[in-house]
């Protein structure tokens, strides 16, 4: 009996302890990956299972420069969060956000949508349509250095290497970056940021015809956490992907 009582105890204990250390996601955002939007939103709200701390959020113009939101890290913890936006003007715009789990787990993850005032409402409803479990592909957070948005590609993974390698642990002073595919992409676009969201100067020339690899320079790195964040264009469809790294 006294064995028994101490199994019981010792499942009771792991039980809580995976409880505490579950992480959460987002449950809920009134912005949607792949929307199409008719009209200038004034706020982003979303909301989380559990509560957590917001770390970042940043919108920016794909393929473009970040815009002023005036975001202030907000103390303490939460599950629901109201961000205001400044009106915005027709394009396709990305939302990049960081929150920390109370067990010190940071979660991140990207929105895309488009602004277009001629949108009609069914054309809407249709780009909506099935992104329903998008939460589940962006917000998992699988340490994987990229992902296909475009399915049904055959054997397409898009980035096969990069330099630094996702989780790769590198010596300050990092001024090199390269992308490797698995087949030609037109890189559009490649941002460099710290965990605080930090926008870093990456310099590379933006290639008009595909190519399997491409390499861009950056300001010597200082010691912390980063996140690197590519698009390119297939073609016939788009791949973006994310590289995590840290600076020793």
């Amino acid at each position: 009996m006294p064995l028994l009582r101490l199994a019981i105890a010792s499942a009771a204990v792991m039980l809580l302890a995976a409880a505490a250390f579950a992480h959460t996601v987002m449950t809920h955002s009134s912005i949607r990956d792949g929307d199409v939007l008719g009209e200038a939103p004034s706020s982003f709200d979303f909301g989380f299972a559990d509560p957590v701390s917001l770390v970042g959020l940043e919108l920016a113009v794909v393929d473009g420069d970040a815009i002023d939101i005036g975001f202030e890290r907000v103390r303490g913890i939460q599950d629901e969060f109201s961000v205001p936006f400044p009106p915005l003007e027709e394009g396709n715009y990305v939302i990049r956000w960081r929150a920390a789990a109370q067990d010190g787990h940071v979660m991140r993850g990207e929105i895309a949508f488009e602004l277009n005032a001629d949108a009609h409402a069914d054309e809407h409803g249709q780009q909506s349509s099935g992104h329903d479990d998008h939460h589940d592909h962006h917000h998992d957070h699988h340490d994987e250095g990229a992902h296909d948005d475009h399915a049904g590609h055959g054997d397409m993974v898009g980035l096969i290497r990069s330099v630094p390698s996702d989780g790769a642990i590198v010596d300050s002073g990092l001024e090199r970056i390269e992308l490797h595919f698995d087949h030609p992409m037109a890189v559009r676009s490649i941002q460099l940021s710290t965990l605080a969201m930090e926008r870093i100067t990456v310099e590379f020339e933006a290639q008009e015809a595909p190519v399997t690899s491409i390499e861009a320079a950056t300001e010597p790195l200082d010691p912390g956490e980063y996140e690197l964040s590519w698009r390119a264009d297939g073609g016939d469809h788009e791949m973006s992907g994310t590289v995590r790294f840290t600076v020793e």
